[in-house]
């Protein structure tokens, strides 16, 4: 393969990596960025969600109430001014779920619904020079960026991009070798599985 896979991913709260969603198997999950390692632990609470920008409030809130999850006039929408990337973080205290695969189950069926881009877990973060132990609860999008190698080419990029069903979104402007990927429920993984 001519590609390094950077550890670089996207969320709407800036940077933390995504999770293997389509293989989650237990509640530690480790990612190694730079010289730290860093671990992350399933929510069991909140889950974050894209969905279609033409999804309207109430197709929204029939979506949600056929996974479990009330959505009161108005608490939840995706044609909010402020939501303009259509990700709602969802939370899911209410369903009882404490295992892997039942949060597994929920985002699969969510993924099943033809207005929803990609469902994912959220993550909990604990920073280990924190000394109050906070934890924090993060979602996390579908992008990530990969960097080719000095002898890799656009056409090797496309060529794995077509093998796991993820689309190159763009080219990033302050480094050509650098490219943005997007991985949807369609893919065979989310970014994470594919970087």
């Amino acid at each position: 393969m001519y590609m390094k896979f950077l550890a670089f991913f996207f969320c709407v709260l800036w940077g933390l990596p995504a999770m293997a969603q389509r293989n989650i198997s237990g509640n530690l999950y480790d990612y190694v960025g730079g010289s730290q390692k860093a671990f992350y632990r399933l929510s069991y609470s909140n889950i974050y969600v894209k969905f279609q920008p033409n999804t309207t409030d109430a197709e929204l809130t029939s979506i949600l109430n056929r996974v479990g999850i009330k959505n009161t006039i108005g608490q939840y929408s995706v044609s909010n001014e402020k939501n303009v990337r259509n990700y709602l973080r969802l939370p899911i205290d209410e369903l009882g779920i404490s295992t892997p695969n039942a949060l597994k189950a929920l985002l699969v069926s969510l993924e099943l619904e033809a207005k929803v881009i990609v469902a994912n877990p959220c993550l909990g973060y604990k920073d280990t020079s924190d000394k109050d132990d906070a934890v924090w609860a993060v979602g996390m999008s579908e992008e990530f960026m990969v960097r080719l190698k000095p002898n890799g080419s656009i056409e090797d990029l496309r060529a794995l991009a077509a093998v796991t069903n993820t689309t190159i979104k763009e080219q990033f402007n302050l480094d050509k070798q650098l490219y943005v990927l997007v991985a949807d429920k369609n893919s065979q993984g989310n970014s994470l599985e594919m970087a």
